[in-house]
């Protein structure tokens, strides 16, 4: 097998079809699963053993939350499709004509499927005594789950509270949502490393990127005043 053609085989494998979706999971997400899996924190080789682990969790949590937006909707007429990126993932819905209702709903469910993951983990963390790495799973996915459930819902696009935030304004308001946004992660950026300090620059730049995104959606709207 030549080298194109091991690769073309790498790429099939991460596109696969569960519950009836289409999903796709493109090479950098791995990246970020290893970065917020442990590969940072690891100070002995023995330590590289927990970070697939902690990947895995990752993978789990991502995956359920956005299957939550991809069966609401599919409810509402939809034929979704996942891709995991960098960024986290992504659902396209495969439909128009949502109503307000139904597009509210179809955010809200990626992030009420991610608590109930992150409570399903909490409440099997006394099973994970029995297993450190089972422990590690189960804690990664807790603080995934919870922290980023926080995260996601802050008015920011694309995330999901920043789409709602979008969808209840309207659309002769998008301007607004994408200045909301802009000053929400950059406000969220300059705090996290004020009161965390370096170890929060990672996330203070996805934010930082997302500011930037806001801005320039207000300024093609019609300029930032």
């Amino acid at each position: 097998m030549d080298e194109t053609c091991f690769f073309s085989q790498v790429l099939k494998m991460l596109r696969f079809r569960l519950m009836g979706f289409p999903i796709e999971v493109q090479p950098f997400f791995w990246l970020i699963c290893a970065i917020f899996g442990g590969a940072f924190s690891t100070r002995a080789p023995e330590d590289w053993i927990a970070v697939p682990f902690g990947m895995a969790a990752i993978f789990v949590s991502i995956l359920g939350h956005e299957l939550g937006h991809a069966f609401m909707a599919k409810r509402y007429g939809g034929n979704p499709r996942i891709a995991l990126h960098s960024l986290g993932g992504v659902t396209m819905l495969g439909g128009s004509g949502f109503t307000r209702r139904e597009n509210i709903m179809i955010t809200a469910m990626g992030p009420l499927v991610s608590i109930a993951i992150g409570v399903l983990a909490l409440l099997l963390t006394p099973v994970a005594l029995f297993n450190e790495y089972f422990g590690f799973f189960l804690g990664t996915a807790v603080w995934v789950n919870f922290i980023w459930t926080v995260f996601n819902m802050l008015p920011i696009l694309p995330m999901d509270g920043g789409q709602i935030l979008a969808t209840v304004l309207g659309p002769k308001n998008a301007k607004l949502s994408c200045l909301i946004g802009g000053w929400t992660a950059s406000l969220g950026a300059v705090g996290l490393i004020l009161f965390m300090g370096y170890g929060a620059v990672f996330a203070a730049a996805i934010l930082g990127f997302m500011a930037y995104q806001n801005f320039r959606g207000a300024s093609m709207l019609g300029g930032v005043r």
